[in-house]
């Protein structure tokens, strides 16, 4: 997976939301190609936490997610997919206000 295209579609979210604040970690690599990447979605001025998306680095899958507002993220999607998904939930609810 390019992280420089998740980095990219995460920050094309903040330009537009700017109370949207991410960062990637790494969870787990068993040193055999296998790593497991996180994204976390949070408040930094209330310490909230908005959501996690857990995905294989290497292909993408998304392991585990969810996101305020949204039910938990499918399992079978891309994280980019998962991605996608929570910036249209965000335009929807920049429209609602």
């Amino acid at each position: 997976m390019d992280e420089a295209s998740l980095e990219h579609m995460l920050n094309a979210i903040r330009k537009k939301i700017p109370d949207f604040h991410w960062k990637t970690s790494s969870k787990y690599d068993n040193g055999k190609g296998v790593m497991l990447m996180e994204i976390s979605f949070f408040d930094p001025t209330t310490n909230g936490n908005h959501g996690k998306l857990v995905y294989k680095s290497k292909t993408g899958e998304l392991l585990n997610g969810w996101y305020k507002g949204l039910k938990t993220v499918e399992r079978d999607l891309l994280v980019t997919d998962a991605i996608l998904d929570i910036m249209n939930y965000e335009e929807n609810e920049l429209e609602g206000q």
